[in-house]
């Protein structure tokens, strides 16, 4: 089981969230926690989702843009 869940809305954010995965990475790892990032594509017309796999991290996504507050929900 893990120790924390970090839940991560994200629409089109393909310039950013690899950045972002890789910081939590190393804090999460600094701080000897388990974890694990999950992060919500809402619709993006990007390569979020795709990034977001590469760098590890799951990803639920939404075939369509549900909003801030349904995205969190989704993660939690």
């Amino acid at each position: 089981m893990k120790e924390v869940s970090i839940v991560i809305p994200a629409l089109n954010e393909e310039e950013a969230i690899g950045g972002v995965i890789d910081e939590i990475k190393e804090v999460m790892h600094e701080a000897r926690l388990e974890y694990e990032i999950l992060v919500i594509d809402d619709g993006s017309v990007d390569s979020t989702g795709v990034i977001v796999k590469q760098k590890g991290a799951k990803v639920i996504r939404h075939p369509y843009t549900a909003g801030y507050g349904a995205s969190i929900q989704e993660g939690i």
